[in-house]
């Protein structure tokens, strides 16, 4: 995972060698001189792309007493991990809290400013006795995940039961930790005041109070960001054009300081984590990627990590995915009050203003029965999922340029610019973001944890393996019952990611057992596990296989397929796409050219059937011709 800091005085890799960085000329624009001080100005893509399309990273050992120390140090540094918060009065406040020295403290946040990653803030554990965590690290993430998550608070639950609770817990993953120690992190866990529920809604925020006096006000861009979904109020047909496939789900993000568009998502997936986690990979990077496959022009300078996430309660926003990558890049995650979209009104105001421009396209269903039945979506619709995607940016590039009433009239777009640039240059530091690569991918990938076996890793009813796990498995007396941290490409089922227990940064690819497996999602996969079932057969690897192959030879039909049926062929063409560009993405290193953006309106050349059926138009027409009017008065 490259975090790119583009400040004056940065040096990097550039046409194979270091350059360093003087000045910003502007969002897409880059002066930096070589060794032989040669001034230049470089287009701001070519740098990105020499930084992108690294393989998975294995440089940073982690030790288990470094780890045991992420989140104490993650806690003091908060308030100065922004360098534009950072004074020395803050920073030796955090050195107290944690009980180092004030250069200490300096070193942490330079590891820090350097890598991006919160597990970088504990110094590295000098070789010896001492210092040693008393308690696995995996033990301490399975405790403090149960006193966010299921502590009992004021509620009548039984405190007997939350530790039986837990120490099941820990006895499935092979780990034990003292009753007494458990007690302990439980008398000494502060839950914070009562959060609104469903249940109880009177302990949340008093509902006659103001909602300014609960929502902060911001300084700077990427400090909040709301997220939801969206269930867009238009249909689209397949892309051959013959039947209508039903709505598709928009995942955006807001910045809340310049009304910019963070990130987005278009795709069938239902709302979850894997559209979520897309987002995230499209605000967290520089998005020239996204315009060149799409074929456009978009203005789109805003990427970087921001500082909170605001987002309702639903289920993907609270799952172990999203609170380990919000762990790993410093981001605060808050949650508004159940069943209160008033609370969210920046990100609700936007889903309002596109569903009124949605009115205008081909395919709109409108907000309620009344509209649907006047604009008669199933006889409008025209675009297809990938026109669509291309319209939406289209959108969000004029709502960009388009004056803002709560901005003082400046345009979303300008006010970002102004924040760092003037009439006379740059002013701030442009936020860091990442290189688009599988570094940043795999942390915004679904997560789950399996164990070792003789046979790999079994996920969905396939095993999967690599010869990197020999070592581990003949370990396998150290681990016990222990489950690895494994990571899932929400766009393939041919491979899985598993995080190496000795190493914070490595990834082991291992690759599925079974040669034949098409080229197919994991929700493939399951849906062919669920018919397997529904047949009441055993759902093995030949079983799957053979359910999978019916399913390609089905959707190959297209003209005789059901509209769910259709959808789902276009979620798996939409996800051949994407594969496509990421094949794009992990190759352009290794090829050193740029992908070209596809040409749109170029002249197709006519097919020998065509010329064939225009050639015995030709014949027939002649031979008619020859026909007298004496032989047709003879023949009848």
């Amino acid at each position: 995972m490259k975090l790119i800091n583009l400040h004056s005085g940065t040096t990097l890799k550039f046409g194979g060698e270091t350059v360093r960085i003087e000045r910003i000329a502007d969002f897409d624009t880059v002066v930096v001189s070589d060794g032989q001080q040669r001034i230049q100005r470089v287009p701001l893509v070519d740098i990105l792309r020499s930084q992108e399309n690294q393989g998975p990273a294995s440089d940073a050992k982690l030790d288990p007493t470094r780890q045991a120390k992420v989140n104490a140090y993650a806690k003091a540094f908060a308030n100065v991990l922004d360098p534009t918060n950072r004074n020395t009065r803050r920073v030796k406040e955090a050195a107290n809290i944690l009980g180092i020295s004030l250069s200490s403290a300096y070193r942490a946040l330079s590891r820090y400013d350097a890598s991006g990653s919160i597990d970088e803030l504990p110094p590295p554990t000098r070789p010896g006795g001492r210092g040693k965590s008393r308690i696995d690290p995996e033990a301490e993430k399975v405790i403090q995940h149960h006193l966010k998550t299921k502590h009992p608070g004021p509620t009548r639950v039984s405190r007997s039961l939350f530790i039986r609770k837990l120490k099941q817990a820990l006895h499935e993953r092979g780990l034990t930790v003292a009753d007494g120690t458990l007690w302990t992190r439980l008398n000494r866990y502060d839950p914070g005041p009562p959060r609104n529920t469903r249940r109880n809604r009177s302990q949340g925020l008093p509902t006659k109070e103001l909602l300014s006096a609960y929502y902060p006000a911001t300084q700077r861009p990427l400090e909040i960001v709301q997220v939801d979904h969206w269930r867009a109020d238009a249909e689209i047909v397949s892309e051959d054009r013959l039947s209508v496939i039903g709505r598709f789900t928009l995942t955006i993000g807001i910045d809340v300081h310049t009304r910019m568009i963070y990130c987005a998502h278009v795709g069938l997936h239902a709302p979850g984590s894997i559209p979520f986690g897309l987002a995230m990979i499209n605000g967290m990077t520089r998005k020239h990627g996204l315009a060149e496959r799409l074929g456009i022009d978009l203005t789109l300078p805003m990427a970087g990590v921001p500082k909170t996430f605001h987002l309702d309660n639903a289920g993907e926003f609270t799952g172990n995915m999203v609170e380990e990558a919000c762990r790993k890049f410093s981001i605060r995650l808050s949650l508004r009050p159940v069943e209160s979209a008033e609370y969210g009104c920046h990100i609700e105001r936007l889903l309002g203003t596109f569903a009124t421009r949605f009115k205008s396209l081909p395919g709109a269903t409108g907000a309620n029965v009344h509209e649907r039945s006047t604009l008669e979506p199933e006889l409008t619709a025209a675009m297809t999922l990938e026109e669509m995607e291309r319209q939406i940016w289209l959108l969000i590039e004029e709502y960009h340029h388009t004056p803002h009433s709560a901005l003082g009239g400046k345009t979303p777009l300008g006010a970002y610019q102004s924040h760092f640039f003037d009439n006379e240059g740059q002013i701030r530091q442009l936020p860091k973001f990442f290189a688009d690569d599988i570094n940043l991918w795999l942390y915004w990938w679904p997560v789950a944890y399996r164990t070792i076996r003789r046979t790999g890793v079994r996920y969905d009813e396939l095993d999967y393996l690599s010869d990197e796990l020999g070592p581990l498995l003949r370990r396998k007396d150290d681990w016990g019952q222990r489950k690895f941290e494994i990571r899932i490409d929400p766009l393939t089922a041919k491979h899985i990611y598993l995080k190496h227990p000795d190493d914070s940064n490595r990834w082991l690819k291992l690759d599925c057992k079974m040669i034949a497996m098409p080229d197919v999602s994991h929700d493939a996969v399951k849906d062919a596990i669920k018919q397997a079932r529904a047949e009441r057969r055993k759902p093995v690897p030949a079983v799957i296989l053979e359910i999978l192959k019916r399913q390609e030879r089905n959707v190959a039909d297209a003209k005789k397929l059901t509209k769910t049926a259709k959808r789902k062929a276009e979620k798996m063409r939409q996800e051949e796409r994407m594969r496509h560009h990421q094949e794009k993405i992990s190759t352009f290193g290794a090829a050193g050219t740029r992908p070209q953006p596809a040409s749109f309106g170029s002249p197709s050349k006519p097919s020998q059937e065509t010329t064939f059926l225009k050639e015995s138009q030709v014949s027939l027409d002649e031979r008619l011709a020859q026909i007298s009017d004496e032989d047709i008065d003879n023949l009848l």
